[in-house]
Formats: structure tokens, sequence, C-alpha cells
């Protein structure tokens, strides 16, 4: 029984031409793939722009939108507290809303109602964080 070197193995590898290999195409399998398409992707910022038709929805997002914002203006109050430097960040962020919803509704002229609506709520939440 004879026993035969490692290196014989990466030997007889290494000596197969590299033109030899070209002739057997790889192919992968078959996977599904799940794209979504650009109505797809815009699909959900269609639905955060769009108001709630019923009642009780609607009323519900008001009140998020006022707590979210109540507590972005208890942090920013906070913030300040800490590092009074930082004025011009916190300032930026509480004027946020409102340039954006100026900049979409100018963009966007559809949307201005809404936009409308939830710069009020925003602006009331901070303006009630802003007295506690």
């Amino acid at each position: 029984m004879r026993i035969q070197p490692r290196h014989s193995r990466s030997r007889a590898v290494s000596m197969v031409h590299p033109t030899s290999l070209a002739s057997h195409h790889f192919q992968p399998p078959d996977l599904p793939i799940r794209r979504r398409s650009r109505r797809a992707k815009a699909g959900w910022v269609q639905q955060w722009l769009n108001p709630p038709a019923q009642f009780w929805p609607a009323v519900a997002e008001a009140i998020a939108w006022m707590i979210c914002c109540f507590v972005l203006r208890l942090g920013a109050d906070w913030l300040l507290a800490i590092a009074p430097t930082l004025w011009i960040p916190v300032a930026l962020g509480l004027v946020s809303p409102a340039i954006l919803a100026i900049g979409l509704s100018a963009w966007v002229p559809k949307l201005s109602l809404v936009l409308g609506y939830r710069l009020l709520l925003t602006a009331m939440g901070l303006f009630l964080g802003g007295k506690l």
C-alpha cells in the first residue's frame, strides 16, 4: 500500500488548463426574487400622505401627531436645558415640520390640505409641549 503525499492532489488540480473550465458555464439555480415595483415602493408614502377616511382613525391619527410633537418639544426643552449650545439644531428640528410642509405643498399642491392639517396638529403639539 502506497501513501501519496498531500501536495500531489493539489498539483493535479493546478494542472487543469483554465480554458477547459470556460466551456462549462455555471448556471445559478432559479431562485424567486422579490422585487418591488416603484409603485409598490411609493405605496406606503401615498398611504401615509392620505388622511384616514373614517372618523375614529382620523381622531387616532390626530392624537398620535399631537402626542409625538408634544414629546418632541419636551425632549427639545430637556436637551436645551442640558446643553444650551445646541440651540441651533434644536430650533431647526422644531421648524423642520413647517419647512417640510411648505416645500411639499409647493411641489405637490394636491396634498396641501393634508399637509396643512398635519402642520396644524404639529404646531398644536409643539405649543402644548412648550406650555408644560
